[in-house]
């Protein structure tokens, strides 16, 4: 889970418009959030398959590897927009 999230929360933020100086406040966690919810609304699909239940467990680890995508793509791009000097 925590690796496809992070995947996930990685191109979450890149798919974000980022300004010269890098991403805007409010973008990292909007990409944050988003992938929670994502999570979140997987977790509750798994109620309706047979075979599958949620689990509170999963959505921790979608939520800690979104979080470690985001802030990855985070340092990555602000690497890559940094103005020399």
């Amino acid at each position: 889970h925590a690796i496809i999230f992070g995947i996930l929360g990685f191109f979450a933020l890149g798919a974000m418009k980022a300004t010269a100086d890098g991403y805007r406040v409010f973008q990292p966690w909007l990409a944050v959030a988003l992938v929670i919810v994502y999570g979140v609304l997987d977790e509750f699909h798994q109620h309706f398959v047979p075979g599958r239940t949620p689990d509170i467990y999963d959505v921790m680890a979608d939520a800690v590897g979104g979080m470690l995508g985001v802030w990855a793509s985070y340092r990555f791009t602000k690497g890559l927009t940094r103005k020399p000097g």
